[in-house]
């Protein structure tokens, strides 16, 4: 297993719009830290050693050494990070403190793997699920479920009780959800039932 990333923080005392501008000026992230049984615990990070853990695409699912002044380190996840309308500026963040032994319960994303041959033969896939829900333990915490679409043909698809996922991880949601489906595109539906519908007249006049 890869080692946790890890970051530095210092506890926030003052508050106000005021003490976290002047923050944003001098290169500090105000943030806090949430977590069960404890008070949150608000701190500032440097924006420069915060900015690489926010450019990877699954940041949110990134377990965090957190050292708040030199103290004991905490796991920490992403909890939500803020930016300006423009979505470029991060204004601040939030981080949920993880307790080691205790089962997480967290979104994580659904990646198509692959081409389906129903997709070359005319069809078009439809992404139903983007977000699955599982629980599972820190240490086995994953970035995402990938779902292999090489073998669908016009039709098929692809439901939550076909993924496949290590026997440490519980996927939340329905059994009979469907993720990804290769659908017909209209005008070849429309041909198919009219053929359909000639072989049966067909049939019925020769009989």
């Amino acid at each position: 297993m890869a080692e946790n990333l890890r970051l530095n923080a210092s506890l926030r005392e003052g508050r106000g719009k005021s003490c976290v501008r002047k923050m944003r000026q001098n290169g500090l992230i105000p943030g806090v830290v949430y977590g069960r049984r404890m008070d949150p615990i608000p701190v500032s990070i440097v924006a420069s050693e915060l900015a690489p853990i926010l450019r990877l695409s699954d940041y949110e699912t990134e377990l965090i050494d957190l050292n708040v002044d030199n103290n004991e380190p905490m796991d920490v996840l992403v909890k939500e990070a803020q930016f300006d309308h423009v979505g470029t500026e991060l204004l601040h963040i939030d981080f949920f403190r993880i307790i080691r032994g205790t089962k997480l319960t967290l979104d994580v994303p659904v990646v198509v793997h692959g081409t389906a041959p129903g997709v070359k033969a005319g069809g078009m896939l439809q992404h139903n699920m983007r977000i699955a829900k599982i629980k599972c333990l820190p240490r086995n915490l994953i970035h995402e479920i990938a779902v292999d679409i090489s073998v669908l043909e016009i039709g098929d698809s692809i439901h939550v009780r076909d993924l496949a996922v290590p026997e440490t991880i519980e996927i939340l949601e329905e059994p009979q959800r469907t993720v990804v489906t290769v659908l017909a595109r209209k005008g070849e539906e429309a041909a198919v039932i009219e053929g359909e519908a000639g072989e049966t007249e067909a049939e019925e006049e020769n009989e």
